[in-house]
């Protein structure tokens, strides 16, 4: 019993020793015209969409810019966990419980997006690099030999 009082006790004490900082260095690097911030899912489950593929091994800050439909179905097919997606299952069938546990719990769909008008826009930089490593300055040397990429959505009128 007094370990765990003990424990209880420095627990805040380890909190508050954990600073994190990258976010908001991360926060920091994102530039003011990317647009309006909007919640979008995390692109780890498509393995069809890379970003690693599409830009430099050296590039720590990537802006990726959707501005047409097709490639927007494309990157959040997998996305399955949507208001559309429950219609096709039954309260009373075989997924009951699931259904009720995923209508009780959902909070998140996909938003509709007119890229007529609109673009998304992906920011994705390594937050580590950005703290630590010297390269705006042309260093090679990095904090590790892979980075972890953090990602922000924003949603913007479409340019030209």
């Amino acid at each position: 019993m007094k370990k765990l009082i003990l424990l209880l006790l420095i627990c805040p004490f380890y909190s508050m020793a954990q600073r994190n900082e990258t976010d908001s260095v991360f926060i920091k690097s994102i530039p003011a015209d990317l647009g309006k911030p909007i919640h979008m899912p995390e692109l780890d489950y498509n393995p069809d969409f890379n970003l690693d593929k599409i830009f430099g091994y050296r590039e720590r800050i990537r802006i990726f810019l959707i501005r047409e439909d097709s490639v927007y179905k494309k990157l959040f097919s997998r996305y399955i966990y949507t208001a559309d997606s429950l219609k096709k299952y039954k309260e009373d069938g075989d997924y009951a419980a699931w259904f009720r546990w995923m209508k009780q719990y959902q909070v998140d769909s996909l938003p509709v997006i007119d890229f007529s008008k609109n673009e998304l826009v992906l920011y994705s930089a390594c937050e580590k690099c950005l703290e630590v490593c010297n390269h705006k300055n042309g260093s090679e040397s990095c904090h590790r030999a892979g980075c972890d990429f953090k990602e922000a959505w924003f949603i913007r009128k479409r340019k030209g």
